[in-house]
């Protein structure tokens, strides 16, 4: 069986999933080169069906990540503008939003009146109309609810069969966070909470605060929060928003949108922008922490696997490793609304909604399997021959092709030259993992400044290291097996040993943590040949490994955005494919 998922909301994006196996999954931003693109995600079907080698006449059934459509809204003050949300934001001044958007049953009638919103559901007609008319695909079309997508990807990745499953993030489909028990490859539902009550929102009123773009900054405030004192701040968010535990979720008492953004203004009126940052941040850590602790204990099950875009997180989740409650976290590796197309397949795969049963209670369907990802290396991959057209047709660029690319680049690293690499299959995901990467020697904590500088970046967060999994442990604080599978694919931090701290001071961040990538026996083998030939060169274990894109441009795909990038970040050499490739210096022909 074939199914195809697409998600056409925020970051969109489609995948293929083939008796039960993701074989291929692409966001629309990296071909069409839009951050964060938001609509039809037309390029990336057509994508990921030839990477899949399926056609569409081979496909059984599309998932589609959402049931409420959704509009393009690009930030808060964008959302409020619209005519439902601003209907909606001030009723909520008047406590009627509480109601509506707060409670069970006002999220039902959010549901069954959101069809009829026009505008606000224009996306969905469009990805509709794109699919039949567009592409002439005939058969069935499965709407899946947005938080059991997000549940799908984490649960039917984690290799577990029990666990307890956690998303969280600012809204979707009427709510902001559910909780499953998955269990014998079902998931089945504990809890949710209405949209109107996310804690996620106010980290994105924080993100906005600090002058950042909520919805694609906030891991800048993660960053920044190191530099801040929490102590004022804080208490501002706690007072607006809090965890209680009788109910079992997080309390909105502060608003909405812009009145709530305007609430925390006027209390945090003269607190600098790094302390607003570290009062989000702890006020996340204390108030999310709590919620997932009582979530472990509902299902009985310490095995956490977490899906939202509140989960991109990295410091969050190192406070959900260290719970005593918790045996294992696994973070599903695109864990923001881009992954909701991989989750929507998944779904499907599986019979579409949760089996309605109670927790503790055995299922009577037959389970399907759960398998663990060995790696995230779903996009397309280029053959040497058309990476030696591109690079003739690109003036300023010489190269030479050798065959044994990984010995070259680790010794180009060893030289202290800044490598860019662009080879094998695009990484899925936020993270950059070695295909995509920028690597550089992490002896230099200048490089921070210096690198960012080059690539026009605006950071806060140290570069992440990039290290073999039997060197961990030398490097990493409490590195054991409750969270390795995680640290493959860059989604938590951990604090740093002193080695760390001596040999690889440009991958430590001000608070003493590294969010690595641990690379496996497995994973990744032209990346740990890498490694292992820098290593046998420096006796270094640790190089710093960046997103190769330029300031707020997707990562690149294609040997084109490579080459782009790496002449417009004044790169020190190329790395495409087994083409070592330089810019030509001044009169060289």
């Amino acid at each position: 069986m074939i199914i195809l998922g697409v998600s056409s909301q925020h970051d969109a994006g489609a995948a293929v999933l083939i008796d039960g196996t993701i074989r291929a999954a692409i966001n629309e931003e990296r071909l069409n080169r839009e951050k964060l693109y938001w609509g039809v995600p037309a390029r990336s079907v057509a994508e990921v069906l030839k990477v899949a080698g399926a056609r569409v006449a081979d496909v059984d059934a599309v998932a589609f990540a959402n049931l409420m459509g959704g509009a393009r809204v690009d930030s808060f003050a964008a959302a409020a503008a619209e005519p439902v949300m601003r209907a909606f934001q001030e009723a909520a001044e008047w406590g009627i939003g509480g109601l509506v958007g707060g409670t069970q049953a006002g999220v039902h009638f959010i549901r069954a009146v959101y069809p009829y919103l026009g505008r606000m559901n224009r996306v969905r007609g469009e990805t509709e109309t794109f699919l039949r008319n567009g592409l002439g695909f005939s058969g069935e079309i499965a709407p899946r609810d947005h938080h059991l997508c997000h549940a799908a990807s984490a649960y039917f990745t984690s290799g577990w069969d029990l666990c307890t499953v956690v998303t969280m993030d600012a809204a979707g489909d009427g709510y902001c966070s559910r909780v499953y028990a998955g269990r014998g490859g079902r998931l089945v539902p504990v809890h949710q909470v209405p949209f109107y009550h996310s804690i996620a929102s106010y980290y994105g009123y924080a993100t906005h605060l600090c002058g950042f773009t909520e919805g694609r900054h906030e891991g800048k405030v993660t960053g920044l929060a190191a530099h801040g004192n929490p102590e004022r701040t804080a208490a501002v968010f706690t007072r607006m928003i809090a965890y209680d535990p009788q109910r079992f979720q997080h309390v909105n008492r502060g608003g909405y949108l812009m009145r709530a953004i305007g609430r925390l203004r006027r209390d945090l009126a003269g607190a600098p922008r790094q302390d607003i940052a570290a009062g989000a941040q702890r006020h996340l850590e204390e108030q999310v922490v709590p919620y997932v602790r009582d979530a472990v204990r509902r299902t009985g099950q310490g095995n956490v696997a977490l899906a939202g875009g509140l989960f991109a997180n990295v410091k969050l989740n190192q406070r959900l490793r260290e719970l005593p409650e918790v045996t294992g976290v696994w973070i599903h590796p695109h864990m923001g609304d881009g992954g909701l197309a991989v989750g929507a397949a998944l779904a499907l795969w599986v019979e579409g909604a949760p089996t309605p049963a109670v927790p503790g209670k055995p299922e009577a369907a037959p389970a399907p399997g759960v398998g663990r990802w060995a790696d995230v290396y779903l996009g397309p991959a280029w053959p040497s021959a058309e990476v030696e057209r591109t690079l003739q047709a690109t003036p300023g660029v010489s190269w030479r092709r050798r065959p044994d690319p990984e010995r070259e680049i680790a010794r180009l690293l060893a030289a202290g030259k800044v490598v860019a690499r662009c080879a094998g299959r695009m990484e899925y995901g936020p993270r950059a993992l070695g295909n995509r990467s920028i690597l550089y020697q992490a002896t230099d904590p200048t490089v921070n400044d210096w690198l960012n500088a080059r690539l026009r970046r605006t950071e806060f967060m140290p570069f992440a290291p990039v290290l073999l999994a039997e060197d961990a442990p030398d490097y990493l604080e409490d590195f054991d097996g409750r969270s390795s599978y995680a640290a493959e694919f860059m989604t938590i931090t951990y604090d740093v040993t002193d080695r760390c701290r001596r040999e690889a001071p440009a991958v430590v961040h001000v608070d003493g943590t590294a969010r690595p990538q641990v690379v496996t026996a497995g994973g990744n083998p032209p990346l740990r040949r890498i490694l292992e030939h820098y290593k046998a060169l420096t006796g270094l274990a640790v190089l710093i490994n960046t997103s190769f894109n330029m300031h707020e441009e997707p990562i690149v795909c294609s040997p084109q955005d490579a080459l782009r990038a790496f002449l417009d970040g004044r790169l020190d050499v190329l790395a495409l494919e087994e083409f070592i490739v330089e810019r030509k210096e001044a009169g060289q022909a």
